[in-house]
C-alpha cells in the first residue's frame, strides 16, 4: 500500500528565521573567502607567466598588453563562474529568508539506530528530503518503527529545521 505524502507550509518561526540568517551570513563569508583566494590565485598565475614568459635577452612578444589581457580573462571566468556559483546553491536560502515559509510533512519511521558509547540516536524515515534524523534519548525509547513524524525544513533551500 503506497502512502500519501503530507506536507503543509507554514510561517517560519523568530528562532527559525534567526538560524538560518546565521547560517546564510556564515556561508557568506566562506563563499567570499574562497571568491578572494581565487582572485588573488589568478593575479598572481598572471604573475608567474610574466616571470615565466619574459626573458631580458629574447624578445618573445609578450606585452604588457597580453598580461592585462590574460588576468582579465581570468578574473573574469572567475567572477562568472562564482557568481554562477552563488545563484545556484545560495539563492535558495535567501529566498527562504525573504518569504520565511517553511514545509512540514509528515512521515514514518523506518528504523531506528542508536549508538550506547556516545548516546546518539537516529531515526531513518521514508522522506525524500531527509533520510535519516538525529533524535533525542528519550524520543528514541518513546518512537517505534512505522510510528509517524512531522520533520520540518526550509521550503525551497530544503535545510533541516527538526521534528516534532
Amino acid at each position: 500500500m503506497e502512502r500519501i505524502l503530507q506536507k503543509y507550509i507554514e510561517p517560519l518561526s523568530d528562532g527559525e528565521l534567526n538560524y538560518l540568517i546565521k547560517t546564510e551570513a556564515a556561508d557568506k563569508v566562506r563563499f567570499l573567502r574562497v571568491y578572494f583566494f581565487l582572485m588573488g590565485l589568478a593575479v598572481m598565475v598572471s604573475f608567474g607567466g610574466v616571470f615565466f614568459y619574459v626573458d631580458d635577452t629574447i624578445h618573445n612578444g609578450f606585452t604588457t598588453l597580453h598580461f592585462l589581457f590574460s588576468t582579465g580573462v581570468l578574473l573574469a571566468i572567475i567572477n562568472i563562474s562564482t557568481w554562477l556559483t552563488w545563484i545556484i546553491f545560495h539563492r535558495d536560502i535567501q529566498l527562504d529568508i525573504r518569504y520565511k515559509t517553511k514545509t512540514t510533512e509528515r512521515t514514518q519511521i523506518s528504523k531506528k539506530l542508536c549508538i550506547e558509547k556516545t548516546r546518539a540516536c537516529y531515526c531513518y524515515i521514508d522522506s525524500k528530503i531527509k533520510q535519516c534524523i538525529e533524535v533525542n534519548y528519550f524520543d528514541y525509547l518513546r518512537l517505534n518503527a512505522g510510528d509517524e513524524i512531522c520533520i520540518e525544513y526550509a521550503t525551497r533551500s530544503k535545510m533541516y529545521l527538526g521534528y516534532f
